[in-house]
């Protein structure tokens, strides 16, 4: 097994609550763009 590189989890709120000091502004942009985006389209990460 592989580590992943990023993991997208389905609110922004759930990377304050599983790691409060350590939350990547980055993977939280990427996270809220991509929740905003799903509503009206599929997503798919290749």
């Amino acid at each position: 097994m592989q580590k992943s590189e990023k993991i997208y989890l389905e609110n922004t709120n759930f990377q304050y609550a599983f790691t409060p000091k350590n939350t990547d502004l980055g993977n939280l942009r990427d996270t809220f763009f991509l929740i905003q985006v799903s509503y009206r389209h599929t997503i798919e990460y290749i």
